[in-house]
């Protein structure tokens, strides 16, 4: 669906200026439904950053990858996002040019280079809390600062290289490369990253239970249930809003026949959805965190947080 999404939209509509109005304020809800998103996760991971930089929360090393997130969807929230809307907007109502079509590469490259490393990093956080869960002891001791921060620069280099593959493989940028090398590569690291989150959340959740069946103690199985509650709802979420984007996105590049065949609601609702992860991060790997809640509170509430200590 990167690079071939928005010539269907363009060939549906070859003159802006017969649309109905009925078309336009369905273009027009979609627009306002993106905004109000975009709105929403830039206000939500923007309160993760300023509590972070605020120092409101104790160090943690495993807020380096919340915070990598954070900054992942801020970037499709402030970026990536904003740009689509103008992207659905111009498609439908404005004629197609040179400057609208380099206007959609950098969009594409925002969109891959900001989107990627957030499902990277929300890889990276299963795979961290596995070898918490499996190796508690050596986890504490070898999840060292310098090693998150290896982690981070990882997850952006990947993405970069996804970006860069989709430069050197589109016939209309830099054909150096087939066309099909983007589409095999962005295939190829989605669908790891959904197996790689998923058997994590997985095997996390076998763990808790069989703990649960050998370990007859309360206080744990209540802590091992919350946990295995927010794990199951993160995994949930990431699927729900993320698959169907990419399963369409596999369709449409590997069978031409079926891109002209998805109507544009449908699009947009699967793009709201992709986009809808971002937003839907903030709550879960925050809002579901006690210490996080308290720091929010203390933040705007700095008056109320000394009378509760009093």
């Amino acid at each position: 669906m990167w690079g071939r999404i928005y010539t269907m939209n363009n060939s549906k509509i070859a003159a802006p200026l017969t649309v109905t109005n009925s078309f336009q304020v369905n273009i027009i809800s979609w627009c306002i439904t993106y905004g109000l998103v975009a709105t929403v996760i830039v206000v939500g991971n923007a309160l993760i950053i300023g509590v972070f930089l605020q120092k409101q929360l104790p160090r943690q090393c495993r807020g380096y990858l919340i915070i990598n997130l954070a900054i992942a969807d801020l970037l499709v929230g402030t970026l990536a996002l904003p740009m689509y809307i103008y992207i659905v907007y111009a498609f439908n109502y404005l004629p197609t040019n040179k400057n609208i079509e380099i206007f959609y590469h950098v969009y594409t490259v925002t969109d891959v280079f900001s989107g990627l490393a957030s499902v990277f990093t929300l890889a990276c956080i299963a795979l961290e809390r596995i070898y918490a869960v499996c190796s508690p002891i050596e986890f504490r001791y070898k999840a060292t600062r310098q090693v998150y921060i290896n982690v981070i620069i990882v997850v952006w280099i990947i993405s970069g290289t996804a970006a860069v593959a989709y430069i050197l493989s589109t016939p209309t940028v830099i054909n150096v490369l087939p066309v099909k090398t983007f589409t095999f590569y962005l295939t190829g690291l989605s669908v790891l990253s959904v197996l790689v989150i998923c058997s994590a959340y997985l095997a996390i959740a076998l763990r808790f239970h069989f703990w649960k069946k050998y370990h007859m103690e309360m206080n744990a199985s209540k802590q091992e249930m919350r946990l295995a509650t927010v794990l199951f709802i993160i995994t949930v979420v990431f699927v729900l809003t993320w698959s169907p984007f990419h399963i369409m996105n596999i369709l449409v590049n590997f069978g031409d026949s079926f891109l002209y065949n998805i109507p544009v609601d449908i699009v947009y609702f699967t793009k709201l959805l992709h986009y809808g992860n971002s937003l839907a991060n903030p709550a879960i790997y925050t809002l579901k965190i006690p210490e996080f809640r308290f720091a929010i509170r203390r933040m705007f509430c700095k008056n109320w947080v000394r009378e509760t200590r009093v």
